[in-house]
């Protein structure tokens, strides 16, 4: 594609989106309206949104009801998930992954520091509170068990 073919298509993409209605869409966070997601707050703030024709609602998490399952059922149009959408679509969920934004979770165990507790591995036969979203802690589960500890190793104590 030559510059001006290019440049002709832009115009008319531009002519375009300014025509057509906005489309609403919703957007469901994974958590509360905090740092995490000043992307999202940021692109709808400077208009992003806006250039390609959309408007944008975003919606706090709410802990009744599972993002996956209002997108599925209309209540949203897209979702920021967790890996547990891995899960979702080997149930047969028709689900699709539009991105991968974080490469690593950011899921983390904490602690104050203790003389028992230098590795992942030292957790064996300790407790550890854990939200009850278990499909949502996959990271937290596959780090334990690379590390040789098994949830029969464990206690765990849900928040």
């Amino acid at each position: 594609m030559n510059k001006l073919t290019l440049v002709i298509v832009l115009f008319f993409y531009a002519l375009l989106s300014q025509a057509v209605a906005k489309e609403n869409v919703t957007l469901q966070l994974a958590w509360k309206h905090q740092f995490q997601s000043a992307g999202y707050y940021m692109a709808k703030e400077k208009g992003f949104y806006e250039k390609v024709g959309l408007d944008v609602t975003i919606k706090e998490y709410d802990n009744t009801t599972r993002a996956t399952d209002d997108v599925l059922n209309g209540k949203s149009d897209f979702s920021v998930g967790r890996s547990s959408i891995i899960h979702d679509r080997l149930e047969g969920k028709p689900v699709v992954m539009l991105a991968s934004i974080f490469q690593h979770s950011p899921a983390v165990l904490l602690t104050k520091k203790r003389e028992d507790l230098q590795n992942i591995s030292d957790f064996k036969n300790k407790r550890i509170m854990l939200s009850n979203d278990h499909l949502g802690l996959a990271a937290i589960n596959a780090m334990l068990l690379s590390s040789g500890v098994k949830q029969n190793m464990y206690k765990t104590q849900v928040q």
